[in-house]
């Protein structure tokens, strides 16, 4: 069999095609990055201060949303009110949650006077609290890292 330069410039043609092909097929058999875990803030209460920083004590709720135990082994947690970043949680807890369970994790949070002195009267006076939970946690079981972030709106003007 001959090969033309016509055969070559079909075959050359048919390769973007076979490629996105092949990625378009193997996109969709692969497994989701997050395997159902969920996370929101749960709770946050400042309890003893010092000179430089208070301690918050933080609940965070984690939800398994899927038919699988998800096994963690360690997390980090930055929380973020009205733009200002109050802290990280680091915490190396290892623990499962069950198929379509939850976990209520309670971690503590040092919050520094340094950072969150300018804006303190403006979030003492809010009446619409904006938090962001930015989160990197650890899973034991899928062998994974994975990223979480949780936004929420508490408005309070709405309230009686």
């Amino acid at each position: 069999m001959t090969f033309s330069i016509h055969h070559l410039s079909v075959v050359l043609r048919l390769i973007p095609l076979i490629a996105i092909g092949c990625t378009v097929s193997s996109c969709s058999t692969l497994p989701s990055a997050n395997p159902g875990l969920d996370i929101n803030l749960a709770d946050i209460r400042f309890d003893s201060s010092t000179a430089f920083e208070t301690t918050a004590n933080v609940t965070l709720r984690l939800s398994n949303e899927s038919p699988d135990p998800i096994k963690i082994r360690g997390a980090v947690h930055e929380i973020t009110m009205n733009d200002v970043q109050l802290g990280k949680i680091l915490t190396g807890e290892t623990f499962e949650i069950p198929p379509f369970s939850e976990h209520l994790q309670e971690t503590s949070m040092k919050v520094s006077h340094l950072r969150v002195i300018t804006r303190l009267r403006r979030l003492a006076q809010a009446r619409v609290f904006d938090y962001q939970l930015k989160s990197q946690v650890h899973l034991i079981e899928p062998r994974m890292k994975i990223r979480l972030k949780k936004s929420e709106t508490l408005d309070l003007r709405q309230a009686p």
